[in-house]
Protein backbone atom coordinates (compact mmCIF):
# COMPACT_ATOMS: atom_id res chain seq x y z
CA UNK A 1 0.00 0.00 0.00
CA UNK A 2 2.82 2.42 1.00
CA UNK A 3 4.84 1.39 -2.01
CA UNK A 4 1.81 2.14 -4.20
CA UNK A 5 1.44 5.54 -2.56
CA UNK A 6 5.10 6.37 -3.01
CA UNK A 7 4.90 5.37 -6.66
CA UNK A 8 1.81 7.54 -7.00
CA UNK A 9 3.55 10.63 -5.58
CA UNK A 10 6.51 10.07 -7.87
CA UNK A 11 4.24 10.02 -10.88
CA UNK A 12 2.29 13.08 -9.76
CA UNK A 13 5.42 15.18 -10.10
CA UNK A 14 5.38 14.61 -13.86
CA UNK A 15 1.76 14.73 -14.96
CA UNK A 16 -1.81 14.57 -13.84
CA UNK A 17 -2.31 11.52 -16.00
CA UNK A 18 0.24 9.61 -13.93
CA UNK A 19 -1.62 10.67 -10.79
CA UNK A 20 -4.77 9.15 -12.22
CA UNK A 21 -2.94 5.87 -12.82
CA UNK A 22 -1.68 5.90 -9.20
CA UNK A 23 -5.27 6.23 -7.95
CA UNK A 24 -6.16 3.13 -9.90
CA UNK A 25 -3.27 1.21 -8.33
CA UNK A 26 -4.47 2.31 -4.90
CA UNK A 27 -7.88 0.82 -5.58
CA UNK A 28 -6.31 -2.41 -6.76
CA UNK A 29 -4.35 -2.55 -3.51
CA UNK A 30 -7.57 -2.17 -1.56
CA UNK A 31 -9.09 -5.04 -3.46
CA UNK A 32 -6.00 -7.17 -2.63
CA UNK A 33 -6.42 -6.38 1.06
CA UNK A 34 -10.07 -7.41 0.79
CA UNK A 35 -9.14 -10.80 -0.59
CA UNK A 36 -6.55 -11.47 2.16
CA UNK A 37 -8.49 -10.06 5.12
CA UNK A 38 -9.35 -12.53 7.94
CA UNK A 39 -12.93 -11.56 8.74
CA UNK A 40 -15.34 -13.38 11.11
CA UNK A 41 -17.94 -15.45 9.30
CA UNK A 42 -21.11 -14.25 10.90
CA UNK A 43 -23.02 -14.70 7.69
CA UNK A 44 -22.25 -14.24 4.01
CA UNK A 45 -24.36 -11.09 3.46
CA UNK A 46 -23.50 -9.44 6.80
CA UNK A 47 -19.79 -10.22 6.53
CA UNK A 48 -19.70 -8.82 3.01
CA UNK A 49 -21.42 -5.66 4.20
CA UNK A 50 -18.94 -5.16 7.05
CA UNK A 51 -15.93 -5.68 4.79
CA UNK A 52 -17.36 -3.34 2.15
CA UNK A 53 -17.92 -0.58 4.72
CA UNK A 54 -14.42 -0.91 6.08
CA UNK A 55 -12.96 -0.84 2.60
CA UNK A 56 -14.91 2.31 1.69
CA UNK A 57 -13.69 4.15 4.79
CA UNK A 58 -10.08 3.15 4.15
CA UNK A 59 -10.25 4.08 0.46
CA UNK A 60 -11.72 7.49 1.39
CA UNK A 61 -8.82 8.11 3.82
CA UNK A 62 -6.24 7.07 1.26
CA UNK A 63 -7.83 9.22 -1.47
CA UNK A 64 -7.92 12.27 0.81
CA UNK A 65 -4.29 11.73 1.75
CA UNK A 66 -3.34 11.27 -1.91
CA UNK A 67 -5.14 14.46 -2.95
CA UNK A 68 -3.37 16.53 -0.27
CA UNK A 69 0.03 15.14 -1.32
CA UNK A 70 -0.82 15.81 -4.96
CA UNK A 71 -1.73 19.46 -4.24
CA UNK A 72 1.42 19.91 -2.18
CA UNK A 73 3.58 18.50 -4.97
CA UNK A 74 1.93 20.67 -7.68
CA UNK A 75 2.40 23.77 -5.54
CA UNK A 76 6.17 23.53 -6.16
CA UNK A 77 5.65 24.20 -9.92
CA UNK A 78 5.35 27.81 -11.20
CA UNK A 79 1.81 28.87 -12.28
CA UNK A 80 1.09 28.97 -16.04
CA UNK A 81 -1.03 31.54 -18.04
CA UNK A 82 -4.55 30.22 -18.48
CA UNK A 83 -5.68 30.06 -22.19
CA UNK A 84 -9.29 31.12 -22.67
CA UNK A 85 -11.53 29.59 -25.30
CA UNK A 86 -12.53 31.98 -28.09
CA UNK A 87 -16.06 33.36 -28.02
CA UNK A 88 -18.63 31.35 -29.88
CA UNK A 89 -19.84 34.55 -31.57
CA UNK A 90 -17.65 35.10 -34.66
CA UNK A 91 -16.11 38.49 -35.30
CA UNK A 92 -17.99 40.45 -37.94
CA UNK A 93 -16.11 40.89 -41.17
CA UNK A 94 -16.24 44.25 -43.02
CA UNK A 95 -18.97 43.00 -45.35
CA UNK A 96 -21.25 42.05 -42.44
CA UNK A 97 -20.65 45.43 -40.82
CA UNK A 98 -21.47 47.19 -44.08
CA UNK A 99 -24.62 45.11 -44.58
CA UNK A 100 -25.82 46.02 -41.08
CA UNK A 101 -25.07 49.68 -41.76
CA UNK A 102 -27.18 49.59 -44.94
CA UNK A 103 -30.07 48.04 -42.99
CA UNK A 104 -29.77 50.79 -40.39
CA UNK A 105 -29.89 53.45 -43.12
CA UNK A 106 -33.09 51.95 -44.54
CA UNK A 107 -34.72 51.65 -41.12
CA UNK A 108 -33.71 55.02 -39.68
CA UNK A 109 -34.12 56.83 -43.00
CA UNK A 110 -31.34 59.21 -42.00
CA UNK A 111 -28.12 58.20 -43.75
CA UNK A 112 -25.95 60.95 -42.28
CA UNK A 113 -26.92 60.04 -38.70
CA UNK A 114 -26.07 56.38 -39.27
CA UNK A 115 -22.80 57.06 -41.11
CA UNK A 116 -21.67 59.54 -38.47
CA UNK A 117 -22.32 56.96 -35.76
CA UNK A 118 -20.38 54.24 -37.57
CA UNK A 119 -17.48 56.62 -38.28
CA UNK A 120 -17.33 57.65 -34.63
CA UNK A 121 -17.21 53.97 -33.63
CA UNK A 122 -14.36 53.37 -36.10
CA UNK A 123 -16.45 51.04 -38.24
CA UNK A 124 -16.76 53.18 -41.38
CA UNK A 125 -14.02 52.65 -43.96
CA UNK A 126 -13.61 54.69 -47.12
CA UNK A 127 -14.25 51.58 -49.19
CA UNK A 128 -17.46 50.95 -47.24
CA UNK A 129 -18.62 54.51 -47.84
CA UNK A 130 -17.98 54.24 -51.59
CA UNK A 131 -19.92 50.97 -51.60
CA UNK A 132 -22.76 52.69 -49.76
CA UNK A 133 -22.99 55.44 -52.37
CA UNK A 134 -22.95 52.93 -55.23
CA UNK A 135 -25.64 50.81 -53.58
CA UNK A 136 -27.85 53.84 -52.98
CA UNK A 137 -27.39 54.76 -56.64
CA UNK A 138 -28.61 51.29 -57.65
CA UNK A 139 -31.61 51.70 -55.35
CA UNK A 140 -32.23 55.18 -56.84
CA UNK A 141 -32.15 56.75 -53.38
CA UNK A 142 -31.16 60.11 -54.82
CA UNK A 143 -32.12 62.17 -51.80
CA UNK A 144 -29.92 60.04 -49.55
CA UNK A 145 -26.99 60.54 -51.94
CA UNK A 146 -27.32 64.33 -51.91
CA UNK A 147 -27.42 64.34 -48.09
CA UNK A 148 -24.35 62.11 -47.78
CA UNK A 149 -22.20 64.07 -50.22
CA UNK A 150 -23.30 67.34 -48.61
CA UNK A 151 -22.16 65.92 -45.27
CA UNK A 152 -18.85 64.66 -46.68
CA UNK A 153 -17.96 68.15 -47.90
CA UNK A 154 -17.57 69.18 -44.25
CA UNK A 155 -15.56 66.15 -43.13
CA UNK A 156 -11.79 66.61 -42.79
CA UNK A 157 -11.11 62.90 -43.18
CA UNK A 158 -12.74 62.80 -46.64
CA UNK A 159 -11.36 64.37 -49.80
CA UNK A 160 -14.08 65.49 -52.23
CA UNK A 161 -13.28 64.43 -55.79
CA UNK A 162 -14.74 65.14 -59.20
CA UNK A 163 -16.65 61.84 -59.02
CA UNK A 164 -18.42 63.02 -55.86
CA UNK A 165 -19.50 66.25 -57.53
CA UNK A 166 -20.78 64.42 -60.63
CA UNK A 167 -22.71 61.94 -58.50
CA UNK A 168 -24.33 64.78 -56.60
CA UNK A 169 -25.21 66.45 -59.90
CA UNK A 170 -26.90 63.26 -61.13
CA UNK A 171 -28.84 62.93 -57.87
CA UNK A 172 -30.10 66.53 -57.95
CA UNK A 173 -31.02 66.07 -61.63
CA UNK A 174 -33.07 62.94 -60.92
CA UNK A 175 -35.15 64.67 -58.25
CA UNK A 176 -35.59 67.76 -60.46
CA UNK A 177 -33.58 70.39 -58.58
CA UNK A 178 -32.01 72.60 -61.29
CA UNK A 179 -31.14 75.35 -58.79
CA UNK A 180 -29.08 72.94 -56.70
CA UNK A 181 -27.47 71.52 -59.85
CA UNK A 182 -26.30 75.03 -60.82
CA UNK A 183 -25.06 75.65 -57.27
CA UNK A 184 -23.11 72.37 -57.33
CA UNK A 185 -21.61 73.32 -60.71
CA UNK A 186 -20.35 76.60 -59.21
CA UNK A 187 -18.90 74.79 -56.19
CA UNK A 188 -17.25 72.34 -58.57
CA UNK A 189 -15.55 75.18 -60.46
CA UNK A 190 -14.34 76.81 -57.23
CA UNK A 191 -12.83 73.49 -56.15
CA UNK A 192 -10.80 73.43 -59.37
CA UNK A 193 -12.83 70.88 -61.31
CA UNK A 194 -14.03 71.75 -64.81
CA UNK A 195 -17.62 70.62 -65.54
CA UNK A 196 -17.80 68.19 -68.45
CA UNK A 197 -20.53 67.11 -70.85
CA UNK A 198 -22.05 64.81 -68.20
CA UNK A 199 -22.33 67.76 -65.81
CA UNK A 200 -24.31 69.88 -68.29
CA UNK A 201 -26.40 66.87 -69.29
CA UNK A 202 -27.41 66.57 -65.63
CA UNK A 203 -28.52 70.20 -65.68
CA UNK A 204 -30.64 69.52 -68.79
CA UNK A 205 -32.20 66.52 -67.05
CA UNK A 206 -32.99 68.60 -63.97
CA UNK A 207 -34.77 71.23 -66.07
CA UNK A 208 -36.62 68.51 -67.99
CA UNK A 209 -37.82 66.73 -64.85
CA UNK A 210 -39.05 70.06 -63.53
CA UNK A 211 -40.93 70.72 -66.78
CA UNK A 212 -38.73 73.70 -67.69
CA UNK A 213 -38.24 72.68 -71.31
CA UNK A 214 -37.27 76.13 -72.60
CA UNK A 215 -34.40 76.31 -70.08
CA UNK A 216 -33.34 72.74 -70.93
CA UNK A 217 -33.11 73.58 -74.63
CA UNK A 218 -31.20 76.75 -73.72
CA UNK A 219 -28.48 74.65 -72.07
CA UNK A 220 -28.35 72.44 -75.18
CA UNK A 221 -27.86 75.50 -77.41
CA UNK A 222 -25.19 76.81 -75.06
CA UNK A 223 -23.34 73.52 -75.34
CA UNK A 224 -23.58 73.68 -79.15
CA UNK A 225 -22.15 77.19 -79.21
CA UNK A 226 -19.61 77.17 -76.37
CA UNK A 227 -19.03 73.49 -75.62
CA UNK A 228 -18.62 70.91 -74.41
CA UNK A 229 -20.13 69.19 -77.44
CA UNK A 230 -23.32 67.28 -76.60
CA UNK A 231 -23.35 63.51 -76.91
CA UNK A 232 -26.04 61.03 -77.87
CA UNK A 233 -26.86 60.75 -74.15
CA UNK A 234 -27.43 64.51 -74.00
CA UNK A 235 -29.94 64.33 -76.86
CA UNK A 236 -31.54 61.23 -75.36
CA UNK A 237 -31.99 63.14 -72.09
CA UNK A 238 -33.68 66.21 -73.56
CA UNK A 239 -35.79 64.29 -76.10
CA UNK A 240 -36.88 61.87 -73.38
CA UNK A 241 -38.00 64.78 -71.20
CA UNK A 242 -39.93 66.34 -74.08
CA UNK A 243 -41.67 63.06 -74.92
CA UNK A 244 -42.58 62.55 -71.28
CA UNK A 245 -43.99 66.06 -71.21
CA UNK A 246 -45.97 65.43 -74.45
CA UNK A 247 -43.90 68.02 -76.31
CA UNK A 248 -43.67 65.77 -79.36
CA UNK A 249 -43.16 68.47 -81.97
CA UNK A 250 -40.18 69.89 -80.07
CA UNK A 251 -38.74 66.38 -79.74
CA UNK A 252 -39.09 65.81 -83.51
CA UNK A 253 -37.46 69.16 -84.28
CA UNK A 254 -34.43 68.57 -82.06
CA UNK A 255 -33.95 65.06 -83.44
CA UNK A 256 -34.11 66.28 -87.04
CA UNK A 257 -31.71 69.18 -86.33
CA UNK A 258 -29.28 66.73 -84.79
CA UNK A 259 -29.40 64.52 -87.90
CA UNK A 260 -29.30 67.33 -90.50
CA UNK A 261 -26.45 69.21 -88.83
CA UNK A 262 -24.56 65.95 -88.33
CA UNK A 263 -23.91 66.88 -84.71
CA UNK A 264 -24.24 63.39 -83.26
CA UNK A 265 -24.89 60.04 -84.88
CA UNK A 266 -28.03 58.56 -83.32
CA UNK A 267 -27.46 55.38 -81.37
CA UNK A 268 -29.76 52.47 -80.59
CA UNK A 269 -31.27 54.00 -77.43
CA UNK A 270 -32.02 57.31 -79.11
CA UNK A 271 -33.69 55.61 -82.08
CA UNK A 272 -35.76 53.40 -79.78
CA UNK A 273 -36.87 56.52 -77.91
CA UNK A 274 -38.04 58.15 -81.13
CA UNK A 275 -39.86 54.97 -82.19
CA UNK A 276 -41.62 55.04 -78.82
CA UNK A 277 -42.51 58.71 -79.43
CA UNK A 278 -43.99 57.91 -82.85
CA UNK A 279 -45.89 54.93 -81.44
CA UNK A 280 -47.54 56.96 -78.68
CA UNK A 281 -48.91 59.32 -81.32
CA UNK A 282 -50.05 56.51 -83.61
CA UNK A 283 -47.44 57.44 -86.25
CA UNK A 284 -46.84 53.82 -87.21
CA UNK A 285 -45.31 54.54 -90.62
CA UNK A 286 -42.72 56.88 -89.13
CA UNK A 287 -41.83 54.29 -86.48
CA UNK A 288 -41.36 51.54 -89.09
CA UNK A 289 -39.37 53.89 -91.35
CA UNK A 290 -36.96 54.69 -88.53
CA UNK A 291 -36.51 50.99 -87.76
CA UNK A 292 -35.62 50.33 -91.41
CA UNK A 293 -33.22 53.27 -91.33
CA UNK A 294 -31.54 51.81 -88.25
CA UNK A 295 -30.93 48.59 -90.14
CA UNK A 296 -29.61 50.48 -93.19
CA UNK A 297 -26.98 52.37 -91.16
CA UNK A 298 -26.14 49.19 -89.25
CA UNK A 299 -27.59 50.20 -85.89
CA UNK A 300 -28.56 46.87 -84.28
CA UNK A 301 -32.26 46.27 -83.79
CA UNK A 302 -32.74 45.11 -80.22
CA UNK A 303 -35.61 43.40 -78.46
CA UNK A 304 -36.58 46.86 -77.14
CA UNK A 305 -36.94 48.04 -80.74
CA UNK A 306 -39.30 45.22 -81.70
CA UNK A 307 -41.27 45.35 -78.43
CA UNK A 308 -41.83 49.08 -79.00
CA UNK A 309 -42.97 48.45 -82.56
CA UNK A 310 -45.26 45.63 -81.44
CA UNK A 311 -46.94 47.70 -78.76
CA UNK A 312 -48.03 50.42 -81.19
CA UNK A 313 -49.49 48.23 -83.94
CA UNK A 314 -53.19 48.73 -84.52
CA UNK A 315 -54.11 45.35 -85.98
CA UNK A 316 -53.29 41.73 -85.28
CA UNK A 317 -51.86 41.26 -88.77
CA UNK A 318 -49.48 44.20 -88.34
CA UNK A 319 -48.36 42.92 -84.94
CA UNK A 320 -47.75 39.43 -86.32
CA UNK A 321 -45.73 40.92 -89.17
CA UNK A 322 -43.43 42.66 -86.68
CA UNK A 323 -43.15 39.46 -84.68
CA UNK A 324 -42.05 37.49 -87.76
CA UNK A 325 -39.48 40.16 -88.54
CA UNK A 326 -38.21 39.78 -85.00
CA UNK A 327 -37.81 36.05 -85.51
CA UNK A 328 -35.90 36.64 -88.77
CA UNK A 329 -33.45 38.75 -86.79
CA UNK A 330 -32.92 35.81 -84.38
CA UNK A 331 -34.18 37.76 -81.38
CA UNK A 332 -35.86 35.66 -78.71
CA UNK A 333 -39.16 37.06 -77.40
CA UNK A 334 -39.48 37.97 -73.74
CA UNK A 335 -42.45 38.59 -71.45
CA UNK A 336 -42.93 42.12 -72.85
CA UNK A 337 -43.07 40.70 -76.37
CA UNK A 338 -45.86 38.32 -75.43
CA UNK A 339 -47.70 41.06 -73.54
CA UNK A 340 -47.76 43.19 -76.70
CA UNK A 341 -48.73 40.23 -78.86
CA UNK A 342 -51.56 39.12 -76.55
CA UNK A 343 -52.66 42.73 -76.28
CA UNK A 344 -53.18 42.90 -80.05
CA UNK A 345 -55.60 39.97 -79.84
CA UNK A 346 -57.30 41.49 -76.78
CA UNK A 347 -58.02 44.74 -78.66
CA UNK A 348 -59.37 42.70 -81.57
CA UNK A 349 -61.71 40.84 -79.17
CA UNK A 350 -60.11 37.51 -80.03
CA UNK A 351 -59.92 35.98 -76.56
CA UNK A 352 -59.29 32.39 -77.66
CA UNK A 353 -56.17 33.34 -79.60
CA UNK A 354 -55.00 35.53 -76.72
CA UNK A 355 -55.35 32.52 -74.43
CA UNK A 356 -53.51 30.33 -76.94
CA UNK A 357 -50.47 32.60 -77.10
CA UNK A 358 -50.53 32.91 -73.32
CA UNK A 359 -50.10 29.12 -73.17
CA UNK A 360 -47.35 29.31 -75.82
CA UNK A 361 -45.53 31.74 -73.56
CA UNK A 362 -45.84 29.38 -70.60
CA UNK A 363 -44.63 26.42 -72.66
CA UNK A 364 -41.56 28.40 -73.72
CA UNK A 365 -40.59 28.78 -70.06
CA UNK A 366 -41.41 32.48 -69.71
CA UNK A 367 -43.09 33.33 -66.43
CA UNK A 368 -46.01 35.76 -66.80
CA UNK A 369 -45.93 39.04 -64.92
CA UNK A 370 -48.73 41.34 -63.86
CA UNK A 371 -48.77 43.14 -67.21
CA UNK A 372 -49.40 39.92 -69.15
CA UNK A 373 -52.16 38.86 -66.77
CA UNK A 374 -53.82 42.27 -67.06
CA UNK A 375 -53.68 42.07 -70.87
CA UNK A 376 -55.32 38.65 -70.75
CA UNK A 377 -57.96 40.09 -68.43
CA UNK A 378 -58.60 42.79 -71.04
CA UNK A 379 -59.20 40.12 -73.68
CA UNK A 380 -61.85 38.39 -71.55
CA UNK A 381 -63.43 41.69 -70.48
CA UNK A 382 -63.75 42.87 -74.08
CA UNK A 383 -65.36 39.56 -75.04
CA UNK A 384 -67.81 39.66 -72.10
CA UNK A 385 -66.34 36.56 -70.44
CA UNK A 386 -66.36 37.41 -66.70
CA UNK A 387 -66.01 33.80 -65.53
CA UNK A 388 -62.78 33.38 -67.48
CA UNK A 389 -61.58 36.76 -66.15
CA UNK A 390 -62.26 35.58 -62.56
CA UNK A 391 -60.13 32.50 -63.26
CA UNK A 392 -57.25 34.70 -64.44
CA UNK A 393 -57.41 36.71 -61.21
CA UNK A 394 -57.19 33.46 -59.21
CA UNK A 395 -54.21 32.35 -61.31
CA UNK A 396 -52.50 35.66 -60.53
CA UNK A 397 -52.85 35.07 -56.79
CA UNK A 398 -51.74 31.45 -57.15
CA UNK A 399 -48.60 32.57 -58.98
CA UNK A 400 -47.94 35.17 -56.25
CA UNK A 401 -48.51 37.99 -58.72
CA UNK A 402 -50.55 40.49 -56.72
CA UNK A 403 -53.47 42.02 -58.63
CA UNK A 404 -53.40 45.82 -58.81
CA UNK A 405 -56.03 48.48 -59.42
CA UNK A 406 -55.92 47.75 -63.16
CA UNK A 407 -56.58 44.04 -62.54
CA UNK A 408 -59.69 44.65 -60.43
CA UNK A 409 -60.94 47.43 -62.72
CA UNK A 410 -60.64 45.17 -65.76
CA UNK A 411 -62.47 42.35 -63.99
CA UNK A 412 -65.19 44.82 -63.02
CA UNK A 413 -65.36 45.95 -66.65
CA UNK A 414 -65.97 42.32 -67.66
CA UNK A 415 -69.13 42.29 -65.52
CA UNK A 416 -70.13 45.77 -66.74
CA UNK A 417 -69.88 44.59 -70.35
CA UNK A 418 -71.93 41.55 -69.40
CA UNK A 419 -74.61 43.88 -67.92
CA UNK A 420 -74.17 42.40 -64.43
CA UNK A 421 -73.89 45.50 -62.23
CA UNK A 422 -74.48 43.55 -59.01
CA UNK A 423 -71.31 41.52 -59.61
CA UNK A 424 -69.49 44.67 -60.73
CA UNK A 425 -70.34 46.29 -57.37
CA UNK A 426 -69.03 43.21 -55.54
CA UNK A 427 -65.72 43.50 -57.39
CA UNK A 428 -65.65 47.17 -56.42
CA UNK A 429 -66.04 46.19 -52.76
CA UNK A 430 -63.51 43.34 -53.06
CA UNK A 431 -60.96 45.81 -54.35
CA UNK A 432 -61.51 48.04 -51.33
CA UNK A 433 -61.21 45.00 -49.08
CA UNK A 434 -57.85 44.26 -50.66
CA UNK A 435 -56.70 47.75 -49.61
CA UNK A 436 -56.52 48.92 -53.23
CA UNK A 437 -57.86 52.40 -53.81
CA UNK A 438 -60.04 52.86 -56.91
CA UNK A 439 -58.84 55.46 -59.42
CA UNK A 440 -60.56 57.56 -62.07
CA UNK A 441 -60.62 54.61 -64.49
CA UNK A 442 -62.31 52.43 -61.85
CA UNK A 443 -65.01 54.99 -61.21
CA UNK A 444 -65.35 55.69 -64.91
CA UNK A 445 -65.96 51.98 -65.56
CA UNK A 446 -68.77 51.59 -63.05
CA UNK A 447 -70.27 54.99 -63.96
CA UNK A 448 -70.40 53.82 -67.58
CA UNK A 449 -72.20 50.65 -66.50
CA UNK A 450 -74.95 52.60 -64.75
CA UNK A 451 -75.08 55.18 -67.57
CA UNK A 452 -75.63 52.46 -70.19
CA UNK A 453 -78.51 51.04 -68.14
CA UNK A 454 -80.07 54.46 -67.56
CA UNK A 455 -79.70 54.19 -63.79
CA UNK A 456 -78.83 57.85 -63.33
CA UNK A 457 -79.31 57.84 -59.55
CA UNK A 458 -76.67 55.13 -59.10
CA UNK A 459 -74.47 56.92 -61.64
CA UNK A 460 -74.62 60.20 -59.70
CA UNK A 461 -74.02 58.38 -56.42
CA UNK A 462 -70.73 56.98 -57.77
CA UNK A 463 -69.84 60.37 -59.18
CA UNK A 464 -70.37 62.07 -55.82
CA UNK A 465 -68.32 59.35 -54.12
CA UNK A 466 -65.51 59.94 -56.60
CA UNK A 467 -65.55 63.71 -56.02
CA UNK A 468 -65.62 63.06 -52.25
CA UNK A 469 -62.34 61.19 -52.63
CA UNK A 470 -60.93 64.25 -54.43
CA UNK A 471 -60.57 62.37 -57.71
CA UNK A 472 -60.93 64.84 -60.56
CA UNK A 473 -63.26 64.06 -63.44
CA UNK A 474 -61.64 63.42 -66.82
CA UNK A 475 -62.87 63.81 -70.37
CA UNK A 476 -64.06 60.19 -70.66
CA UNK A 477 -66.27 60.28 -67.55
CA UNK A 478 -67.52 63.74 -68.52
CA UNK A 479 -68.60 62.60 -71.98
CA UNK A 480 -70.16 59.35 -70.64
CA UNK A 481 -72.38 61.23 -68.19
CA UNK A 482 -73.18 63.89 -70.80
CA UNK A 483 -74.51 61.23 -73.17
CA UNK A 484 -76.54 59.62 -70.35
CA UNK A 485 -78.22 62.91 -69.41
CA UNK A 486 -78.99 63.70 -73.03
CA UNK A 487 -80.40 60.24 -73.75
CA UNK A 488 -82.48 59.64 -70.62
CA UNK A 489 -83.35 63.16 -69.39
CA UNK A 490 -83.03 65.63 -72.21
CA UNK A 491 -80.86 68.22 -73.87
CA UNK A 492 -81.47 70.85 -71.21
CA UNK A 493 -80.11 68.60 -68.45
CA UNK A 494 -77.12 67.73 -70.64
CA UNK A 495 -76.54 71.43 -71.28
CA UNK A 496 -76.67 72.19 -67.54
CA UNK A 497 -74.23 69.35 -66.84
CA UNK A 498 -71.89 70.66 -69.50
CA UNK A 499 -71.98 74.12 -67.93
CA UNK A 500 -71.45 72.72 -64.42
CA UNK A 501 -68.34 70.72 -65.30
CA UNK A 502 -66.81 73.50 -67.40
CA UNK A 503 -67.30 75.91 -64.49
CA UNK A 504 -65.40 73.48 -62.22
CA UNK A 505 -62.30 73.92 -64.39
CA UNK A 506 -62.42 71.09 -66.92
CA UNK A 507 -61.95 72.25 -70.49
CA UNK A 508 -64.19 70.15 -72.77
CA UNK A 509 -62.50 68.41 -75.66
CA UNK A 510 -63.79 68.05 -79.23
CA UNK A 511 -65.55 64.77 -78.45
CA UNK A 512 -67.60 66.33 -75.63
CA UNK A 513 -68.58 69.28 -77.80
CA UNK A 514 -69.57 67.01 -80.69
CA UNK A 515 -71.63 64.90 -78.27
CA UNK A 516 -73.60 67.95 -77.24
CA UNK A 517 -74.08 68.95 -80.89
CA UNK A 518 -75.28 65.45 -81.71
CA UNK A 519 -77.87 65.59 -78.93
CA UNK A 520 -79.21 68.88 -80.32
CA UNK A 521 -79.61 67.80 -83.94
CA UNK A 522 -82.75 65.61 -83.56
CA UNK A 523 -84.43 68.47 -81.68
CA UNK A 524 -83.38 71.05 -84.29
CA UNK A 525 -81.60 73.09 -81.64
CA UNK A 526 -78.17 73.09 -83.25
CA UNK A 527 -77.99 76.89 -83.54
CA UNK A 528 -78.78 77.26 -79.85
CA UNK A 529 -76.01 74.83 -78.86
CA UNK A 530 -73.49 76.46 -81.18
CA UNK A 531 -74.22 79.79 -79.55
CA UNK A 532 -73.89 78.16 -76.13
CA UNK A 533 -70.48 76.67 -77.00
CA UNK A 534 -69.23 79.93 -78.48
CA UNK A 535 -70.02 81.82 -75.29
CA UNK A 536 -68.40 79.39 -72.85
CA UNK A 537 -65.99 81.08 -70.42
Amino acid sequence: MEAGTASQMHNLSFSSRAASCSDKRLLRACRTKKSTSNSILIGPRKTSAVVSLEEKEEVAKETKHSTSLKNAEIAHFPSKKVWKLPSRRPRQDPHSTWAKMMRDIQEVDSPVTVLHGYHKAGKLSKEGLVGTLLRLKQLKEWKHITEIIGWLKHQKWWTITELDYNLQLVAYAKIGEPGKVKKTLNSMKKAGFQPNVASYTSLIEAYGNKGLFYEAEGILNQMLEEGPKPTALTYQTIIGALVKGHRYEDADRIFKDMESDNIVKPDQKLCNLMIHSYGKRGMIDEALHLSRKMKAVKIPLSIVTFNTLLSCQRSVDAAESVFKQMQRNNIEPDVITYAARIGAFARARRAEEAQYFFKVMLDSGIRPNRTVYNVLLDAYANCRMPAEAEAVLKDMKRDKCSPDVHSYTTLMNAYVNACDMAKAEKIFERMKGAQIEPNIVTYGTIIKGYADRGDLDAMMKKYDEMIGKQIKINQTVFTTMLQAFGKYVGLDRAKDWFQEVVSSGLEPDVRAQNTLRGLSDPLHRRAEIEDFLDNLP
